[in-house]
């Protein structure tokens, strides 16, 4: 692909160049990319309109009311909304810059898994230093072809782009427990010692659940648990919720290897990324049980939360 195709990355050089203050040099040292074909990429963000005296994104003009409605209803430190593209590459870019800029303070840091993680992780640019972070997965992972739910890959790609350390759970989401040996069994232990030192997580809230569901078809054993998914409205790594608030149980001889949603309430700040018309009931269940506390997401899903809002 033309690299002035790739709308994501011009606006990306442009907010480093006019909002960042970043000289070509430095955008050079963040990206790779050369100083002819930076001076290229500013005059396509001036001429397609990213760029007027300041970095613009053609958002909504009630976006800022609606950010402070969301925010008080489902009581969140933080609301971040990209504009709305249908490949997702706007939210993937603006989530690398978020958490570029915020999740720095942090040091041990949990990551889910899931498409949109994995191009997140994809569109990070590295850092300049080495830092004093671990990250860790969340869970399992599922599968041995789907790239979106091999939580380590993540993991990897999120502590090469920082430049800091990474913790691998070398396990399957779901075992049963009479497979588990001693040594995994120690192992399993330690993964979950360490996600209760977590101050940091970045997760993705699922929608309903079905039959055709990605984790569903990785996992067939899932469909002997009769689970109700009619009523499932909200999943989260390895946890399925009902609409009155409980959690599906896994059948006693099952071992869930993914962090447990009474450790993840814990965590200072758990930053939520979804998108979609369809994820409002899931974001809004999620929230006001305390799931996360920072969403980022964009324009198309943060108006279906408010429509759900009001409807309900």
């Amino acid at each position: 692909m033309n690299i002035l195709d790739d709308i994501s990355l011009v606006y990306k050089v442009a907010k480093y160049y006019y909002i960042d203050n970043l000289s070509q040099a430095e955008i050079f040292k963040k990206t790779n990319i050369s100083k002819p074909q930076i001076s290229r990429i500013l005059k396509k963000a001036r001429e397609i309109g990213i760029i007027e005296i300041k970095v613009n994104m053609p958002l909504d003009m009630n976006l800022d009311n609606m950010v402070k409605d969301i925010k008080k209803e489902l009581n969140l430190k933080d609301v971040i909304v990209a504009p709305y593209s249908k490949d997702n590459n706007m939210l993937y870019s603006i989530s690398g810059d978020y958490l570029c800029n915020n999740i720095l303070k942090y040091k041990n840091i949990g990551i889910g898994w899931n498409k949109c993680l994995y191009n997140i992780a994809l569109n990070l640019l590295h850092t300049q230093e080495e830092l004093e972070m671990t990250f860790y997965p969340l869970v399992g992972s599922i599968g041995v072809t789907n790239p979106y739910l091999q939580v380590n890959s993540i993991v990897d790609r999120f502590a090469e782009k920082f430049r800091s350390r990474a913790y691998y759970n070398i396990y399957p989401v779901l075992m049963e427990k009479s497979t588990i040996s001693d040594h995994a069994l120690v192992d399993l232990m330690q993964i979950e010692r360490s996600w209760s030192n977590l101050d940091c997580a970045i997760i993705w809230v699922d929608g309903k659940f079905d039959l055709d569901n990605i984790y569903v078809k990785e996992l067939p054993v899932i469909k002997e648990f009769n689970i109700d998914f009619k009523n499932i409205c909200c999943g989260i790594l390895g946890s399925f919720f009902f609409k009155d608030g409980s959690e599906f149980e896994f059948p006693e001889n099952y071992y869930v290897n993914s962090i447990s949603i009474k450790t993840l309430k814990n965590i200072d700040n758990v930053i939520a990324v979804s998108t979609g018309i369809k994820m409002a009931e899931a974001l809004v269940f999620a929230a006001k049980h305390k799931y996360y506390n920072t969403l980022i997401t964009d324009e198309i899903t943060i108006k279906s939360i408010l429509s759900y809002l009001e409807k309900n």
